[in-house]
């Protein structure tokens, strides 16, 4: 039976990669009734352009409905007359969660960036579709939002595609991945979850340093080519402070059942430590599309379209403790999840404002856990309650972290 699956964010690095595995199966003959129903991006619309020359998607869209009427034009010119009549052109989030609701939609990528990822993920959800969720900032700002649509769809299914979560996934019992967000960890026997990072390209530069470090220094990652959020992300490990707070919910566990462990090579992704002290771990390739084919496929095991890994290459793994001087954002995360989600959801929202203010140079590197702890502490003055079901209230807290953060950062310069 066809399984039309839609791709929030394809021109993205998850959704690049998402196509690539699927484009590649498909040649091959695998699970050819997975069929590329939809592509939807915010406003890169070249990109957008081009992936629908080359995967002719029924549907296809832009978040950004300014950018809508260029999309249009550059359709018609690039397509056949034929091709332009045959696909469904959809502006705005609005149009884009009637489609991934409706019968056209069995399964959803979901790899928007952001707070913006939150809204599409609770739709796919409450419509009982399929989401392979790379939107960590969904669980960060709204994981308990995610949980409620769960349990009030039975027919709603969620697998996590970040390396880490899925690694972690690949480790646990069936049972357990049956019930994710809502699985007993104790009862499956597991001890700990082991979240692994890299630790990013400043792992071992010395502190005094950091004042000097530019965004083309924290965009160079040894390991991963991603975006430019993320990257920044992942070098002042804020990046794994959103992931510690995503498997908190994922897994229905507690901050101090999990261990974050800084592994430089990125060859083991994550694992979990069962109570007699095995430790269950999955390795392979630093390539999203080893996760991406895994979560696609779950709960069989498909071609990728990466080579494997040379183990002979290997020159030994290595794993050491998170240092909470070199990585303060980190333990921000850690704090806002004790907190609740109305202290997670302000973080994060801070950090993406710290982060664009860092890209543009505005502020030094040392400044971005400056403005998020800032903006934290004002929320906490406030008495927000620990956490809201009302999505208004959430959207209410993400804004007014961003202004504050804006403010402090204005008041500052």
């Amino acid at each position: 039976m066809q399984r039309n699956i839609h791709i929030l964010g394809s021109t993205g690095s998850i959704g690049n990669s998402t196509l690539k595995v699927l484009s590649y199966q498909l040649e091959n003959k695998i699970n050819p009734h997975n069929q590329i129903k939809g592509l939807y991006a915010n406003s890169s619309v070249d990109k957008l352009v081009e992936q629908v020359k080359t995967y002719k998607p029924k549907y296809c869209g832009l978040f950004s409905i300014e950018h809508i009427d260029t999309l249009k034009q550059k359709l018609q010119e690039q397509l056949t007359e034929q091709e332009y009549n045959d696909i469904i052109v959809v502006s705005g989030e609005e149009e884009i969660s009637k489609v991934i609701s409706s019968e056209e939609c069995d399964l959803v990528v979901g790899a928007i960036v952001g707070f913006a990822g939150l809204k599409t993920s609770l739709t796919t959800l409450k419509a009982g579709k399929e989401l392979l969720l790379a939107n960590k900032e969904s669980l960060v700002v709204g994981g308990h939002l995610i949980k409620q649509a769960l349990k009030e769809n039975k027919k709603a299914k969620l697998i996590p595609v970040d390396s880490e979560h899925n690694a972690i996934f690949q480790c646990l019992d069936e049972k357990s991945q049956q019930n994710i967000c809502f699985c007993d960890l104790k009862s499956a026997g597991v001890n700990k979850i082991m979240l692994t990072a890299s630790g990013g390209p400043f792992l071992h530069l010395d502190l005094d340093k950091f004042d000097s470090i530019s965004p083309e220094m924290a965009l160079k990652h040894p390991n991963w080519s991603m975006g430019a959020k993320i990257t920044i992300d992942s070098s002042t490990l804020m990046n794994k402070g959103l992931e510690f707070i995503e498997a908190c919910v994922l897994f229905n566990c507690d901050p101090d059942d999990i261990q974050t462990v800084i592994h430089p090579q990125s060859i083991v992704h994550s694992g979990v430590e069962y109570l007699d002290k095995s430790i269950l771990v999955q390795m392979g390739p630093t390539d999203m599309c080893v996760p991406i084919a895994y979560a696609l496929n779950y709960p069989e095991r498909q071609l990728s379209s990466v080579d494997s890994l040379d183990l002979y290459k290997l020159q030994g793994l290595t794993f050491f403790p998170v240092d909470y001087d070199r990585y303060p954002n980190f333990a921000l995360a850690v704090e806002s999840i004790k907190l609740g989600y109305t202290y997670t959801c302000a973080l994060n929202a801070a950090n993406e404002v710290a982060v664009e203010a860092f890209l543009q140079r505005r502020i030094k590197y040392t400044d971005i856990f400056k403005y998020n702890k800032l903006t934290l502490e004002q929320i906490k003055s406030e008495g927000y309650e620990k956490e809201y079901f009302d999505y208004s209230m959430v959207e209410e807290i993400d804004r007014k972290a961003r202004e504050y953060c804006t403010k402090f950062i204005e008041y500052a310069s």
